[in-house]
């Protein structure tokens, strides 16, 4: 899978969701996200919540089952810093099987982005909808369980420390800088 490696212009006034989306899938695909809003994306909780350790132990068992390279490698970061690369990188692979994973026709596709965008930015209704479609077609397909179960990674980050919170959502922005 390409990393998604920018987002640019933060802080810049947020385009329309059309944009966004398209901008979003163009990044899973390009190597390249260009999405400015991801940072307005983010989870509406701005106070760190305490950690489930369910849903923590969730993140840690997924990531190997997603990418084994990057799990060896991620044995090197401990903490919370660890647990908010951890979450970016599943956060990426999510978004990443809206499309790859879960095939279907543009507007579908579309529909599916808007709505992941949403759910990041707090929206309940979106994010149940659209786990709970993930979750019936998920089967053995992990990258989309990770859609299904996108309100336990978001319930880890809004259990990140602030800094780590932000760090997070920077492993979408550009893992170069």
């Amino acid at each position: 899978m390409p990393p998604l490696a920018h987002i640019s212009s933060i802080g810049a006034p947020a385009p329309t969701l059309d944009a966004a989306v398209e901008r979003f899938r163009r990044g899973c695909y390009g190597g390249v996200v260009t999405m400015s809003t991801i940072h307005a994306a983010t989870p509406a909780v701005q106070t760190q919540m305490p950690a489930d350790a369910a849903d923590l132990r969730y993140c840690r068992e997924a990531l190997p089952k997603v990418s084994r390279t990057f799990a060896l490698n991620m044995r090197l970061l401990t903490g919370t810093l660890g647990e908010a690369v951890r979450l970016g990188y599943l956060l990426c692979r999510a978004a990443d099987a809206l499309e790859d994973s879960w095939p279907g026709e543009p507007g579908l596709i579309r529909d599916r982005f808007e709505r992941f965008l949403m759910a990041l930015n707090g929206d309940t209704l979106a994010l149940a909808g659209l786990s709970a479609e993930a979750r019936a077609i998920a089967s053995d397909r992990m990258a989309l369980a990770l859609v299904g179960d996108l309100g336990r990674l978001l319930r880890v980050h809004a259990s990140l420390p602030p800094a780590h919170r932000e760090e997070a959502i920077a492993a979408l922005e550009d893992p170069l800088e």
